[in-house]
């Protein structure tokens, strides 16, 4: 089992949450093409990967601040915030979208979970760290696939 010396960002870690995200509902809004469709399976697993994130996070920032609690002997608990965890809408598109604007939010969608999957790595040093990158890699590559199919 390899040695990790464990570091997790908990503000950058809630910025991608919510990014991740806000690309699940860009994915539902310009993933339909006629019958052919990933605007339901992918939005799903990305807010799925969100998920497992975000409890991660809560996780580290749970142990952290019970080290915090435990080193400096305070008494009692606190709540931990979130600042960076925000909400995210669902959008409708008005009908009809050019295939060429629903090509380009996709194509920016899969290039911004590649780029989140890149980054990952080097601000986040947890065992789950590997896993993660490949769970937002397959959904990248799906969303690219089907922005590429649109032209």
């Amino acid at each position: 089992m390899p040695d990790f010396d464990v570091q997790v960002d908990i503000n950058y870690l809630a910025k991608v949450v919510t990014e991740v995200r806000d690309l699940a509902e860009t994915v539902r809004t310009y993933g339909r093409a006629g019958a052919s469709t990933i605007a339901a399976a992918t939005p799903t697993a990305l807010h799925v990967i969100a998920a497992y994130l975000e409890s991660e996070m809560r996780s580290w920032a749970h142990t952290d601040g019970t080290h915090a609690r435990l080193f400096n002997e305070k008494l009692g608990g606190e709540a931990i915030r979130f600042p960076e965890l925000r909400a995210v809408l669902t959008y409708v598109t008005p009908s009809p979208v050019s295939r060429e604007v629903q090509q380009a939010e996709l194509r920016a969608a899969g290039a911004r979970l590649r780029a989140v999957a890149q980054e990952l790595p080097s601000r986040m040093t947890t065992q789950s760290v590997p896993k993660f990158v490949s769970l937002i890699e397959e959904q990248a590559a799906t969303v690219m696939e089907f922005a590429d199919g649109l032209g």
